[in-house]
């Protein structure tokens, strides 16, 4: 069993250098709060390919920011210390059902996001958030256009014809198109995301966010 851990470990997939230089820079900046450890391992993941669960962090990421930084604003704390808790407590509550479209919209009003990150977010949660979240390939694949395969049997005397095939209503196919998806999508989608709390941290706090590397 150890000889067949170590081979199927061994075999494990490297890092794309690829990858990793399009996510460098925010692998390598920290914002020093609670942001960070899904940050970094969103870009680990963008590094070794792991695309559909960098697209899942990414919108635990996106839901947690612009939820903690309304309820920070609704809360009217001016210093994160102790003696805030219950404030922040009774902030967090009052937010407990509110749903990304609501939390988008109540940051646009409090103006912790411009207007077209808010549209940005909103076409996202259409084109790669909601897709991902509620597993629908049909709606990840929408756009892939029909591929043309050999459909007929033996029985019928090698009598094969060429059919059109919907990629994204055809199980078949779906999981290795949808890894190809998933590569194009994950990195625009975490890089956009970032530079929302890259512009946040710049322009609302100073800049509290250094270099690693």
């Amino acid at each position: 069993m150890d000889d067949q851990i170590i081979k199927a470990f061994n075999s494990l997939p490297k890092p794309s250098q690829s990858n990793f230089r399009e996510v460098f820079q925010n692998h390598s900046t920290v914002f020093q709060n609670q942001l960070d450890s899904i940050r970094h391992e969103i870009t680990i993941c963008i590094a070794y390919d792991l695309n559909q669960a960098a697209i899942m962090l990414t919108n635990h990421l996106l839901e947690k920011f612009l939820r903690d930084v309304v309820v920070i604003e609704e809360s009217e704390i001016k210093k994160m210390l102790p003696e805030n808790q219950k404030k922040l407590k009774d902030a967090y509550k009052k937010r407990s059902g509110s749903t990304l479209d609501n939390l988008n919209d109540q940051a646009l009003k409090l103006k912790i996001i411009t207007n077209e990150q808010h549209q940005q977010i909103k076409d996202y949660v259409l084109t790669i958030r909601n897709p991902y979240s509620h597993g629908s390939s049909f709606q990840i694949l929408k756009n892939i256009e029909p591929l043309k395969t050999l459909t007929g049997s033996l029985s019928d005397g090698m009598d094969y014809k060429v059919t059109n095939t919907q990629v994204n209503s055809f199980p078949p196919l779906q999981d290795f198109f949808q890894q190809l998806q998933a590569k194009e999508d994950a990195i625009k989608y975490f890089k956009f995301v970032d530079s929302i709390l890259f512009s946040f941290y710049e322009e609302k706090n100073g800049g509290t966010y250094k270099r690693q590397f």
